[in-house]
């Protein structure tokens, strides 16, 4: 199975990109790196670990997503996915370059012990609204995820409906431990403050359950890839956040589950400016879950894949989560899915 880890960075190789690397070629996973304007292209381009990818190198590739995406944004990410759809990949691992690799990182993701699950399978949650996924493997803790709603934080882990069953995802999300991924609120409130995270047993969030997740160790399985779109007129903080209630939306319809699992990185976060993370995503705090309850009131019955996340995002669209020029990008992306054979 080809796994390839797709990482987006505007700065010289990190001490977390190098252990990454280092990884990645013992276990002979690829490992591409897609630049901006402001990455040092040299540094990268004379390594024979990395495949990168140069902002000049992804404008020359052809995608159509090429016309849409502009320069210094996160969805320059994107172009490292087609990279890695391209050369075939089953799974592609979604990481940054400031998580460095733990115990479980590299297994081989078809090998499902690297999400901890046993003979047993995993407890799954379904028609349970919001699961603070955080509390199960910190329940000592007062912590809640980026996304989450905030009048949701003070509710308890919905244990009574909770049930042990095989596991059926193509999403998979791992924590991160140290400085997890977590609210601006949240680090104004508890400033600095890290974790370390039980290795507990894997979570399933089903239908009518929902957690956000992230872009910073999440696998995508092949079925799913369709889904790692990353919405360019949102704020910075909200591009993966808003992806993942649309791919949770799209997966519950497909029947399928996303898997949160122990926490197989450690963030060393980079330098951010907490006031700045709060602005942008103070439209998050307001909203308080309804993008996700837009979602899951939506009809996407007989839709394809592409047809299902056109839906959606014209639904974001509508309601102001993004503006108009985000279906051109959706439209992009689906056109560079087909071309990467991708089914849509």
């Amino acid at each position: 199975m080809k796994h390839s880890i797709v990482i987006t960075t505007i700065n010289e190789p990190t001490v977390s990109v190098e252990r990454v690397a280092k990884g990645a070629k013992k276990n002979g996973w690829d490992l591409i790196i897609a630049g901006d304007t402001k990455t040092p292209d040299d540094v990268f381009h004379e390594r024979e670990d990395i495949t990168y990818l140069s902002f000049k190198d992804q404008e020359a590739a052809g995608w159509n997503l090429s016309e849409i995406i502009s320069s210094r944004t996160y969805a320059r990410k994107m172009f490292g996915y087609l990279k890695a759809f391209q050369e075939k990949s089953d799974y592609i691992i979604d990481t940054d370059d400031d998580n460095w690799p733990l115990e479980d990182f590299f297994t081989p993701r078809n090998d499902l012990s690297f999400a901890n699950v046993g003979d047993e399978g995993c407890f799954v949650f379904e028609g349970s609204g919001w699961v603070n996924i955080y509390q199960h493997f910190s329940p000592a803790s007062n912590v809640w995820p980026r996304g989450y709603p905030l009048s949701e934080i003070t509710n308890s882990l919905p244990l009574a409906k909770m049930k042990l069953k095989s596991v059926d995802s193509i999403i998979f999300q791992g924590l991160a431990e140290g400085a997890p991924d977590v609210d601006a609120v949240h680090r104004l409130v508890f400033p600095h403050q890290e974790y370390t995270f039980n290795r507990e047993s894997p979570i399933e969030i089903r239908t009518g359950s929902y957690c956000p997740f992230n872009s910073q160790n999440t696998t995508w399985q092949r079925d799913s890839f369709f889904l790692m779109y990353l919405p360019f007129t949102c704020s910075f903080r909200m591009t993966d956040i808003y992806r993942s209630y649309i791919a949770q939306r799209i997966v519950q319809q497909m029947g399928r589950g996303v898997l949160f699992h122990h926490a197989t990185v450690h963030q060393d976060r980079n330098v951010h400016s907490i006031i700045t993370d709060f602005r942008d995503e103070v439209m998050c705090y307001t909203d308080d879950g309804g993008f996700m309850a837009g979602l899951a009131d939506l009809d996407l019955d007989g839709l394809s894949n592409g047809e299902m996340l056109t839906r959606c995002y014209m639904f974001a669209e509508e309601k102001g989560y993004v503006t108009v020029d985000e279906k051109h990008g959706v439209a992009a992306w689906i056109s560079d899915l087909k071309r990467a054979g991708i089914p849509v």
